[in-house]
């Protein structure tokens, strides 16, 4: 049986739109991997892009400081230190209820340090880490605790029930940082 022109352009049609949307997967997964920006332009342009996205969602205000920040890092150090951020915010955004957010990423000595803060209802830790053993959907603490331990760093959380959290990290990168690098103080 011979297709009909219509019949023909409409599979050629579903196809394309098959391929783009691929394309966009295939896309996405690879920006999940490593954010390209991270790669293009360094730490602190990317946590700036991050930020910028989270804004233009207006779910709360978030104000970003950093200071003393080399240009370019070890690149497994940058991917750490983005996404310990990137998570910090995904819990603030998914759980606290927090109408402010704090973002620090800040070089001192031979160490990167790297604050997230909400104003939100906080949590209960020893509550949420009796949850995490068999809930795979709150390891996210657990990943953040990883990264920084796994570069000879060390992160806590200070949840405080009903006032927010402090999510912080130290991460060494190797070199001591000069404290003539750029300061950024973006809050809006």
């Amino acid at each position: 049986k011979i297709d009909s022109p219509q019949d023909m352009l409409e599979r050629l049609e579903s196809a394309r739109r098959k391929a783009v949307a691929s394309i966009r997967e295939v896309k996405g997964i690879a920006a999940g991997l490593r954010p390209s920006v991270l790669d293009d332009l360094g730490l602190v342009a990317a946590v700036n892009e991050l930020c910028e996205n989270l804004r233009r969602q207006g779910k709360f205000a978030l104000h970003f400081f950093t200071r003393n920040i080399p240009g370019r890092l070890n690149p497994e150090i940058e991917l750490a230190a983005y996404r310990i951020i990137q998570e910090g915010l995904s819990n603030a955004l998914k759980h606290s209820g927090a109408d402010e957010v704090y973002v620090n990423l800040v070089g001192r000595g031979s160490h990167i340090l790297i604050g997230v803060e909400d104003n939100g209802t906080g949590f209960d830790l020893d509550h949420i880490m009796k949850f995490v053993r068999g809930n795979r959907r709150a390891l996210g603490l657990l990943i953040m605790e990883e990264r920084a331990v796994q570069l000879g760093g060390r992160f806590s959380a200070e949840p405080r029930l009903g006032q927010g959290t402090h999510l912080s990290a130290e991460i060494p990168i190797g070199t001591e940082v000069k404290h003539e690098h750029q300061e950024n103080r973006d809050s809006r």
